[in-house]
């Protein structure tokens, strides 16, 4: 029997009773264990009714065939003598279901945790699963079949860099589920609300969602320094995003959502996720960056540890010198050195097809003309955008927004093996 029938899943939202939790097709024959001692009876139940009755327990499991269902379906099983306690459930799905129509997808996993293994299979996905990095970069694609890497916290791959050399050498996009190189993870209610547009994954915005899935806590994003778009957020925080090399053409999508805690139990939470892969694997990166930065507070030059990501850019932006000019009047901190309101409203007029970047909250900028609502990321129709943020050095989420705005810009980022202090 497939280790992967044995694997169970225990659900980690607060408060919840830990149950495993297992997905399957119908036919499937299974052996699940559960939160039962061996003698005990299990009973299969679906919407209040039996559908298999008093399994043993025998080495913490029972073995059963999956019954025939015609849509998902939570099977609970329940202590045969007490029909209120629940020993584990198994999330059954049709058999031969086509979630991406006609479009042929392999799924190459690394180091995905067991819910998804399991989740994969049951949604028809054709999986290949690899033990080590080197055998993935070693791999290569069906001839007939389009493919996306999707990543889990054991694939021993530690960085984004890292994630990116795999997509380029296998020559496919990256799915990140879990990371050991996100951030501490923030136990809050999250809800996937806003799908941004102006990214590789536009076409998740499309899709009629309806009661898009929330969450009990979510990752927050590693600040390595990449360009990097949002795909969805709620109104605090990013719950999906995109990280690209300037001049790859892949890209890594990296999820910061627990998705175990929603699939199989919202039929829009099983939609998205397997839209987003198929979504993923189809994304192309964006032309290759090509901006470059000219700085405007006295034109001082400022240390790496008050200003990391302006010097980051300002360093990569230096190899496009006939690119397009975003300006920037950072005026964070005290560093206005004698910049006047006047100044920076004759660089707007003179900046003609060129863009002008607003950092800080000092009161010159109220005199400025056309002052734009403050943290908005910039469009096509933009010319002045302005970040508020005054904290020196800035907080994690200021340094976030100041990338993904740099990205817009099409300004280079360089990576480095290294995170800011």
């Amino acid at each position: 029997m497939s280790d992967a029938l044995t694997m169970a899943l225990l659900c980690i939202a607060p408060g919840a009773t830990q149950v495993p939790i297992y997905f399957h097709a119908s036919g499937a024959d299974v052996s699940v264990s559960l939160n039962a001692s061996d003698g005990d009876s299990i009973d299969v139940v679906a919407f209040g009714a039996p559908l298999i009755e008093a399994l043993n327990v025998e080495g913490g499991a029972v073995r059963f065939r999956v019954p025939e269902v015609h849509s998902r379906t939570v099977l609970d099983l329940l202590n045969h003598r007490r029909a209120d306690v629940i020993t584990g459930q198994v999330v059954a799905y049709p058999p031969n279901l086509h979630v991406w129509g006609d479009a042929k997808i392999e799924v190459c996993t690394l180091g995905t945790p067991p819910w998804f293994v399991q989740w994969a299979n049951a949604m028809g996905m054709a999986q290949t699963q690899f033990l080590s990095a080197d055998a993935l970069r070693r791999s290569t694609a069906k001839h007939d079949h389009q493919r996306i890497i999707v990543l889990g916290r054991e694939s021993g791959i530690d960085h984004p860099n890292e994630c990116i050399e795999v997509a380029r050498m296998c020559a496919a996009n990256v799915v990140v589920l879990e990371a050991n190189w996100y951030e501490e993870r923030v136990r809050k209610a999250v809800a996937l609300q806003n799908l941004e547009l102006e990214n590789p994954l536009q076409n998740l915005g499309k899709w009629a969602w309806r009661d898009l899935p929330g969450f009990e806590s979510v990752w927050r994003p590693s600040l390595f320094w990449m360009n990097r778009t949002v795909v969805a957020n709620d109104s605090e925080n990013v719950l999906i995003e995109i990280f690209m090399q300037p001049g790859d053409t892949q890209v890594m999508v990296a999820s910061f959502v627990p998705w175990e805690e929603q699939v199989g139990r919202s039929d829009t939470a099983d939609a998205f996720l397997a839209t987003l892969l198929l979504e993923s694997s189809r994304a192309k990166a964006p032309e290759s960056f090509d901006g470059r930065l000219r700085t405007h507070a006295g034109e001082v030059s400022w240390p790496d540890a008050q200003r990391p990501v302006l010097s980051r850019a300002s360093s990569a932006s230096n190899l496009a010198p006939d690119s397009q000019m975003v300006h920037v009047v950072d005026v964070r901190g005290d560093l206005r050195n004698g910049l006047t309101a006047g100044q920076i409203n004759g660089l707007q007029r003179s900046a003609k097809g060129e863009f002008v970047l607003l950092l800080g909250d000092d009161s010159i900028l109220r005199d400025v003309r056309r002052l734009p609502k403050p943290n908005v990321i910039p469009t096509k129709q933009s010319t002045t955008i302005w970040l508020n943020a005054d904290n020196l050095p800035p907080k994690p989420a200021d340094q976030e927004a100041l990338m993904r705005v740099l990205t817009a810009f099409r300004i280079p980022l360089n990576s480095t093996l290294e995170q800011n202090p």
